[in-house]
């Protein structure tokens, strides 16, 4: 399995795919300024559906790369994480727009 986590610069989202990259796993919430809070609390919600599944983990968003430092996790930049996403969900995509708290891309 893999988990995704995104922290942004207000919220924090949880993903975690099976082996056939099929959501099983999911949150959005607010963070408050508590980002590291909020993670605990969600991978807490994910430990209780899931206990003792393997997964691999990678950290991405604008408040993320102290937390991958903090945890030993993979931080990948979030342009490069959305790229590979629309590459791999949906191909035939000529043009993306991801709107973020503080920033928009293209």
């Amino acid at each position: 399995m893999k988990l995704g986590i995104d922290i942004g610069s207000t919220t924090v989202k949880l993903v975690l795919l099976d082996r056939n990259n099929k959501i099983v796993f999911r949150r959005y919430e607010r963070h408050m300024s508590n980002i590291f809070e909020k993670v605990s609390e969600l991978m807490l919600q994910l430990y209780e559906e899931f206990k003792d599944i393997q997964t691999t983990a990678a950290i991405t968003g604008s408040g993320g790369l102290s937390l991958s430092t903090l945890l030993g996790i993979p931080f990948e930049q979030e342009v490069i994480a959305c790229s590979s996403a629309v590459e791999s969900f949906i191909p035939s995509t000529d043009v993306a727009i991801e709107l973020g708290g503080e920033d928009a891309k293209i």
